[in-house]
């Protein structure tokens, strides 16, 4: 039987919180000391303390770390330049809510803690995310803070994540209109934003399915500025109602009742 309320007691609705993300408690971490660039494929990194990375080499793995950026020149936590990684059970750390935790394509995203960043994740080609906490927060005024947002790429997975990022931010998810197609979006508590899941307005096979949506502000809410920081200001979704969207499943966190593709 499914529960309500799951954004407080994530849990015991089975979806991940800080306390299963990140890097597993009792492990003991040491500096890292090798290349801030890593060219060398198959290049496994563990147990340790990083600032910032670059990816250039294929099948990079990094598992059991914790990486903190900004460091001077460092914009993204790990900035995927090319190559492929798998990173699993670790966390980033951008501070100030400002960067990027991991940046384009070509990465797999499992069980990672991201917080404090302007974005968690930027979603290119290729991408996947799982079974993770992602929280995204604006620095300034000027910030567009979005848990994950893309420029482009097809081929993207996210799949059983909690999305907590705080008001004001943009989104949970936001697509780009024209470049994003093959998506799958299924099993995530989705929270937060002016709308919480902005789809691509002429996307293709970019289904949405089986999600939790902590619930949008009300009218009154939202004149009087009160409300939850997690609420979707002024809606649920947006740019989700067209033929290209597959949408199924999905319900509110409060009282499980449908969310439509134009909640």
């Amino acid at each position: 039987m499914l529960l309500t309320g799951c954004f407080d007691r994530l849990s015991a609705c089975g979806y991940p919180s800080i306390a299963t993300t990140g890097v597993p408690a009792g492990t003991l971490l040491t500096a890292y000391t090798g290349p801030d660039t890593i060219r060398t494929a198959g290049t496994v990194i563990e147990n340790k303390n990083i600032s910032c990375l670059a990816i250039e080499a294929a099948n990079v793995v990094i598992r059991n770390s914790k990486l903190v950026a900004p460091a001077d020149g460092c914009f993204y936590g790990i900035d995927m330049r090319s190559g492929s990684l798998v990173i699993q059970d670790s966390e980033i750390n951008c501070v100030n809510g400002r960067g990027t935790g991991i940046a384009w394509g070509h990465f797999a995203a499992k069980r990672v803690y991201i917080h404090d960043c302007e974005n968690a994740l930027e979603m290119g080609e290729g991408s996947s995310v799982e079974d993770s906490y992602l929280s995204a927060r604006e620095a300034t005024s000027e910030g567009h803070g979005d848990d994950i947002q893309s420029q482009g790429g097809n081929n993207v997975v996210i799949r059983h994540n909690t999305f907590a990022g705080v008001n004001p931010i943009t989104s949970s998810i936001i697509t780009n209109p024209t470049r994003n197609h093959n998506w799958l979006v299924e099993k995530n508590f989705l929270s937060a934003g002016a709308y919480t899941l902005y789809c691509p307005e002429s996307g293709t096979n970019f289904t949405v399915r089986d999600n939790r949506f902590f619930r949008a502000k009300t009218q009154a809410e939202r004149d009087n500025g009160t409300g939850s920081p997690h609420s979707g200001n002024w809606g649920l979704t947006d740019a989700c109602n067209h033929s290209g969207i597959n949408w199924s499943g999905n319900y509110r966190d409060n009282d499980l009742s449908v969310v439509t593709s134009t909640s």
